[in-house]
């Protein structure tokens, strides 16, 4: 079996456009990410935190 040039260089380029775009969300999926140095700063300002403090004071008494 005989394969031409043609249906070798599509086959590579499909595979590699596959691979290259699954890298790339990854790499955007990880730029979103939420770090902890981001959550620290915002931490007090979150309504959660501030809702569960709340809570937390209640149970206490």
């Amino acid at each position: 079996m005989i394969l031409s040039q043609d249906i070798i260089i599509t086959v590579f380029l499909a595979l590699s456009g596959f691979i290259f775009g699954a890298l790339w969300g990854h790499h955007s999926a990880i730029e979103k990410r939420v770090k902890f140095s981001d959550c620290a700063k915002i931490r007090e300002k979150c309504f959660c935190a501030q809702e569960i403090k709340e809570i937390k004071e209640k149970l206490d008494l």
